[in-house]
């Protein structure tokens, strides 16, 4: 996204063409998944509007520059219904343990109000 590209510090002056399918696509092709792992760089709010179908356990990135992103994967997971989210804010310790640490669950708009620099956020569906 231009908002990840911008913090990156990076020059991004070119061009490459890739293949990619929606999650309904996936979903359609492969079956229904129990967990979906979302990594788009400041992308996964567009990559969750398009999904038309309830996924139990979503993990997407986040980043405290870029709110309103991170508000409509919120938006968009609700609209199936109640969701907890437990935000993994990225480190150095959290890379070394191999494994997912994860914050205590909050509802949606604390979990807005906290956002980290950057770093994950599983979203659990409420039955």
């Amino acid at each position: 996204s231009k908002g990840w590209m911008k913090d990156s510090g990076q020059t991004w002056d070119g061009k490459i063409t890739v293949s990619s399918y929606t999650l309904e696509e996936m979903i359609s092709s492969y079956g229904h998944p129990q967990f979906v792992k979302i990594d788009t760089e400041g992308a996964d709010h567009l990559v969750l509007a398009g999904l038309g179908t309830p996924i139990n356990r979503i993990m997407f990135d986040l980043r405290a520059r870029m709110p309103r992103e991170a508000a409509e994967c919120v938006a968009r997971i609700h609209a199936f219904g109640s969701a907890s989210f437990s935000p993994a804010p990225y480190s150095f310790r959290f890379m070394e343990r191999e494994r997912w640490v994860l914050s205590p669950r909050l509802d949606p708009l604390e979990m807005l109000r906290r956002l980290p620099d950057w770093g994950d956020v599983l979203a659990e569906r409420i039955p």
